[in-house]
């Protein structure tokens, strides 16, 4: 466990002023998954295989945070890709979407949903 929660104790004490900040502990919980998302994004277009990836074929990455409470995703906006804003999934309103060439993410207020091509 402690191979896990070491660098999750470091993003903690980083950013320890902020985490005190914040009274509610289940807020304080989320904001310290969302820093430690945004940290594995970092670290993740820092490999060289990555930015190779990105560099010679158009990868992008998103941070996204999912909550297994309720089962929504939410896009931190974090990583090298924006979101693109469209209809999707016969959706009416305009969604956030995230398109890949298997799939297609879209997030809209509230959640996500993904449709497999």
């Amino acid at each position: 466990m402690d191979t896990w929660l070491t660098p999750l104790k470091g993003i903690r004490k980083t950013n320890e002023a902020e985490l005190n900040g914040i009274a509610d502990e289940k807020q304080r919980a989320i904001r310290l998954a969302e820093l430690n998302v945004e940290a594995g994004v970092q670290i993740l277009l820092s490999n060289h295989v990555v930015d190779e990836a990105v560099q010679e074929r158009g990868l992008r990455v998103h941070g996204v945070l999912y909550d297994i409470g309720c089962g929504k995703i939410r896009d931190l906006g974090v990583g090298n890709a924006g979101s693109v804003k469209g209809k999707a999934l016969g959706q009416e309103e305009e969604v956030e979407i995230v398109k890949g060439n298997h799939g297609q993410l879209v997030f809209r207020e509230g959640g996500a949903a993904m449709s497999v091509r």
